[in-house]
């Protein structure tokens, strides 16, 4: 057994020094909310979106910080506020966190898309939809 070989010899003691931003998003609101953390988000360029349950509304700003904090390529978090609604299923938005900046870039399958996260509708699950739309835009596209 290795660990009753006593030929081991420890090696010289090593300092670490980690901070909170060394740890998940999901471990540091584990710790610091009474209630479950929120389980997801949508990232969509270096906007992160919540649907934040009604148990977690009290805690939406402490929410969309630790996210900034942890995660460097997000600079604004938000949150649905009420239902998608309209032509465009656009719904209203509470800024978490950060500026509220909702022009983003979002690169899919090698595609930059251009978007205001305030007024269209993203889903990242949708994608597959976005590629059969390409598709049919280069099948369709005249030929120089």
């Amino acid at each position: 057994d290795v660990l009753q070989d006593d030929s081991i010899e420890m090696g010289p003691e090593k300092h670490i020094e980690l901070t909170f931003r060394q740890l998940s998003f999901g471990y540091i609101l584990s710790q610091l909310l009474p209630v479950p953390a929120p389980s997801a988000y949508e990232q969509i360029g270096h906007v992160a979106h919540f649907n934040l349950r009604p148990h977690h509304l009290p805690y939406g700003k402490l929410v969309g910080q630790v996210l900034r904090e942890t995660n460097p390529t997000i600079e604004t978090v938000v949150s649905k506020v009420g239902e998608v609604k309209g032509k465009y299923r656009t719904y209203d938005l509470e800024v978490l966190a950060g500026p509220p900046k909702f022009d983003t870039t979002v690169v899919e399958h090698g595609v930059q898309i251009q978007l205001n996260v305030a007024d269209c509708y993203w889903c990242t699950r949708l994608s597959g939809e976005r590629q059969e739309l390409l598709a049919d835009i280069e099948k369709n596209a005249p030929k120089n």
